[in-house]
């Protein structure tokens, strides 16, 4: 009876996280509280090394120009530190840009996810860039989605 119940239990788990779905939240800090992006992110939970394919959506209370971009990265929780490199993606296509204050925009595009820790968060901004870089001033707008890989047992 035991034995039925902590197999029961452990089946129960398994499938729980591995069906898990990512879901982004808002970003928020002390000194601001930027606009909720929409993140849709295949496979979905992300696979270490192997490629994800994002889409994001939302609006952006200031104009898109060719220096607005998307910043994905990845953060370990454990340690506080960045894993990987960063995804830096340019809004707009092509060379001339303009898109108005608070107009939807989507964007889809790769990135090879690298080798992640038991607990991570994927970071998901609206930045500025300068010289190919993000800014560091406050984001755009921006989604977080935490998660942690069950350990082995």
């Amino acid at each position: 009876m035991n034995r039925t119940f902590i197999f029961a239990l452990i089946l129960m788990v398994v499938f729980s996280t591995a069906n898990a779905k990512t879901k982004f939240k808002k970003c928020e800090n002390d000194r601001f509280s930027p606009p909720l992006l929409s993140v849709k992110v295949h496979p979905d939970p992300v696979v270490s090394g192997k490629l994800a394919t994002f889409k994001v959506s939302g609006t952006i209370p200031t104009k898109i120009t060719e220096n607005t971009a998307i910043l994905v990265y990845y953060n370990d929780l454990a340690s506080k530190q960045i894993v990987g490199d960063h995804h830096l993606e340019s809004i707009c296509e092509g060379t001339e840009c303009s898109i108005e204050a608070n107009t939807p925009f989507t964007k889809k595009f790769k990135f090879l996810t690298p080798q992640l820790p038991f607990e991570y968060q994927i970071n998901v901004a609206v930045v500025e860039t300068f010289d190919g870089q993000p800014d560091l001033g406050p984001y755009l707008a921006c989604a977080i989605a935490t998660h942690i890989i069950p350990t082995p047992t």
